[in-house]
């Protein structure tokens, strides 16, 4: 039930260019947060009952959408100067 969920977040965050699974989603995130990510992928390869802690990923995730500077390549004059 996570992965659907932490791969929903990331179309949301990503929406150019969404990760496919979780693997690369770890690789964009920083680095606290990869390496929660990266706990999950391991926990879920494994198996079994071990328990995992949602709560270390959900602190270590970047708040709102991927932030790129937008940069002023128009030829149109401002509308309102």
């Amino acid at each position: 039930m996570i992965v659907p969920a932490l791969l929903g977040w990331a179309r949301a965050r990503y929406v150019e260019n969404p990760p496919m699974h979780l693997q690369e989603l770890g690789l964009r995130l920083p680095t606290a947060a990869g390496e929660e990510v990266d706990k999950l992928c391991q926990r879920l390869s494994r198996g079994g009952n071990d328990p995992w802690n949602a709560d270390d990923l959900w602190k270590a995730l970047p708040k709102g959408k991927e932030r790129k500077e937008q940069k002023q390549t128009s030829a149109l004059p401002p509308l309102y100067p």
